[in-house]
């Protein structure tokens, strides 16, 4: 499984089954079919990647929205890689 998460710039205003919840920071969780390979990537390593996707959920609690993300591609960004 992928994750990130940070700060938003500027709070959100969603509004989900229990009316509208503010969220300052943004988590996603792209998880990964169970034979893929990330080539180069250790499993503690920082990976810099577009991902594009699918939602499949999302929730608010405590400030921070999260989304789960069906992945169709993993793009490595090797421009901003240390």
């Amino acid at each position: 499984m992928l994750t990130s998460e940070s700060e938003l710039r500027t709070p959100l205003l969603l509004r989900n089954q229990n009316g509208p919840a503010p969220a300052g920071t943004v988590r996603i969780e792209v998880s990964l079919p169970p034979n893929a390979m990330l080539a180069g990537s250790a499993v503690d390593a920082t990976l810099h990647a577009w991902v594009l996707g699918k939602i499949l959920n999302w929730t608010i609690e405590h400030g921070t929205v999260s989304l789960s993300v069906k992945p169709m591609a993993v793009l490595r960004d090797y421009a901003h890689q240390n």
